[in-house]
């Protein structure tokens, strides 16, 4: 009797034991479903952050794009400002500024005819030389200037011909001397 007393307590002690072992396997097997759905749906989400990942990569490569094309334009139009500001004030101040400081240039003769004038000269010619080109002035210079010296070519040539009667009359016209002849002539005259 006290042997199977005995028996009978360690098969009870032993399903007890299995009842609280088959509990925690039971309590087990819930936590590892509980932590697969949530391995799942954690699965899930890093594959969607991931995406979204991915996608905010592409846009916020695309935004430093345009936010650098959009600098660059700003600033070249900036620096368009400034240098159209600038040739303003160059126009305004400082070539306006420049013609009042030189105002009285305008009134200084026009050298530019001085080749004509000296060329005329040179061929013996007299009479005054005009250009669309110069002034009053110069016209009236030439011919002050023509005048004498014309007076004192002629003067030189009638001496060479008393001194050489081998010049012709044609020569004495076109004020060019024969090659048999050699006469002098200026070819720059001072003003």
């Amino acid at each position: 009797m006290k042997a199977n007393s005995d028996v009978t307590d360690a098969l009870r002690r032993t399903i007890d034991l299995m009842q609280t072992e088959l509990e925690r396997s039971v309590l087990s097997t819930q936590l590892l479903d509980s932590s697969s759905s949530s391995l799942r749906s954690t699965s899930l989400q890093h594959d969607t952050l991931s995406s979204v990942m991915s996608t905010s990569k592409q846009i916020i490569t695309a935004l430093e794009k345009s936010d650098w094309l959009d600098r660059m334009l700003i600033l070249s139009a900036f620096a368009f400002f400034v240098l159209v500001i600038l040739f303003i004030l160059k126009q305004r101040i400082v070539d306006r500024g420049l013609r009042i400081a030189f105002w009285w240039t305008k009134y200084l003769p026009d050298f530019s005819a001085d080749e004509a004038v000296l060329q005329h000269l040179d061929n013996g010619k007299s009479g005054v030389v005009s250009s669309s080109n110069s002034g009053t002035f110069i016209s009236s210079v030439a011919s002050s200037i023509a005048i004498p010296v014309a007076t004192g070519m002629s003067s030189m040539l009638s001496e060479v011909i008393q001194s050489n009667p081998v010049v012709e009359s044609s020569s004495l016209e076109t004020g060019i001397p024969p090659d048999s002849v050699s006469v002098e002539t200026p070819t720059h005259v001072e003003l």
